[in-house]
């Protein structure tokens, strides 16, 4: 062909490489013109239908794989900011997750992308642990809680006849009582 471009193509001087955008699109545009008989000029040799077949055929599947492989997503996590917000807004709780969590990787200034997030088996178990933290948070720990008795004499007592329930260790009274050195909802007497 010559140096002269009809059509603004001159394809001497088109690049093969599929995956970058803009050559993708010219390609496109050429594959689309040749399917359609536009190209080439009518004062120019038309190919046999079976090169012209080969060609598109040939053509159309390396702008195919060219193009599935650009618009592949690739499976990331959330980067350690986006998950400490989405456990937040998820349980309704606040808890500082990113302390814990590794540093994200920045590309260009960004740190969610989605190429640069993949999780290593290390991480794995710092996020496993992190997402502990924040059940016990929602749940609370897996502990008992630690309780209490107070074991206080019946002359202490001003009014024992209001025992919330008596057994025969002594009686149960309420934390609202006036009785010396209650302090928990719950007081066993003897």
């Amino acid at each position: 062909m010559s140096d002269s471009s009809k059509g603004g193509l001159n394809f001497d001087q088109l690049s093969g490489d599929f995956y970058d955008a803009e050559v993708h699109r010219r390609w496109v545009y050429l594959h689309d013109r040749v399917a359609n008989h536009e190209i080439p000029p009518a004062k120019e040799a038309e190919p046999t239908p079976t090169a012209r077949a080969e060609f598109l055929q040939h053509l159309g599947k390396s702008l195919t794989q060219a193009d599935l492989a650009t618009r592949e997503v690739a499976l990331r996590r959330l980067n350690r900011n986006e998950y400490e917000n989405t456990v937040n807004d998820l349980f309704g709780i606040q808890v500082d997750l990113q302390r814990i969590l590794p540093s994200d990787e920045r590309e260009q200034g960004f740190d969610n992308n989605g190429s640069d997030l993949a999780i290593s088996a290390e991480q794995m178990v710092t996020y496993l642990e992190t997402s502990d933290q924040a059940l016990d948070q929602v749940f609370g720990p897996t502990e008992k809680p630690e309780t209490k008795q107070i074991k206080l004499k019946f002359s202490d007592f001003r009014d024992i006849d209001r025992a919330d329930r008596l057994t025969n260790e002594g009686g149960i009274l309420d934390r609202s009582r006036n009785f010396p050195g209650a302090k928990s909802s719950q007081s066993r007497t003897k």
